[in-house]
């Protein structure tokens, strides 16, 4: 019975190890997505066509995240040297998952930098 107990007790050890390393990444995958989309968006005056782009690269960067076109908000700066915002929200599968545990975990980030054009 003890040995039932310790094993499942390192099992679940295990699969939290596993999953937390993984948001981890996704939460990194997600910020990288985010700072690369701040950067396309702050070279570029805000037209359909550079928005578009914008979210096709963050969708490129976002690795296993699964993002719509909905969950990327951009806020272009009003004037130049204001602050441009790209914010990015997308769930990520996570690789072990059983009841009670979620079957995905929801992650945001959001970057910031100066507008230039």
């Amino acid at each position: 019975m003890k040995f039932l107990f310790k094993t499942a007790i390192i099992v679940l050890l295990v699969v939290g190890i596993i999953n937390g390393g993984w948001v981890l990444k996704g939460y990194l995958d997600l910020s990288s997505a985010a700072r690369e989309g701040v950067m396309v968006a702050v070279a570029n005056e805000e037209s359909p066509a550079v928005i578009s782009e914008i979210k096709d690269i963050v969708k490129e960067h976002a690795g296993d995240i699964n993002l719509s076109d909905e969950d990327i908000e951009i806020n272009y700066a009003p004037v130049i040297g204001g602050e441009t915002n790209v914010s990015v929200s997308g769930d990520l599968d996570l690789l072990v998952s059983f009841p009670p545990l979620p079957e995905s975990f929801r992650l945001s980030s959001k970057a910031a930098m100066r507008q230039e054009k």
